[in-house]
């Protein structure tokens, strides 16, 4: 194995490690939980190092200590990145955010020459 195969393997399972799913390694994707899938995203989405991440609600289907092992993966991880998120938890918005938009989105149905479509009109209602 050459060194490029070797360092991702590496990154492959520091990155299991850190989403909590080393025990599912070789588990195909469809057959994990909605949490587990979740947190796949989430290690998919790190893995590279990236200095923007985005998440769409990244702790939607986990179970409590999830949720928190999570919330504080991501507190590790925002530091000399970006990351934005959407989510439901105002605990979750208020724990991991540095700054913070509510955003109010109206859905506006429209019909196109192949077909209908949805597009939202975003208004962004406050910032912190």
């Amino acid at each position: 194995m050459d060194h490029f195969h070797s360092a991702t393997r590496l990154q492959v399972n520091k990155t299991l490690s850190e989403v909590d799913l080393v025990n599912k390694a070789h588990t195909r994707a469809k057959e994990l939980s909605g949490g587990q899938k979740r947190k796949l995203c989430v290690g998919m989405a790190l893995v590279g190092d990236p200095k923007v991440i985005i998440l769409d609600e990244p702790s939607a289907g986990m179970d409590p200590y999830s949720r928190r092992h999570l919330w504080s993966l991501l507190k590790a991880k925002k530091t000399d990145r970006v990351i934005i998120l959407t989510t439901h938890f105002m605990d979750e918005a208020d724990i991991l955010s540095g700054n913070c938009a509510v955003v109010m989105a109206t859905p506006q149905y429209h019909t196109f020459p192949r077909g209908q479509g949805l597009s939202f009109h975003s208004t962004v209602l406050h910032l912190t």
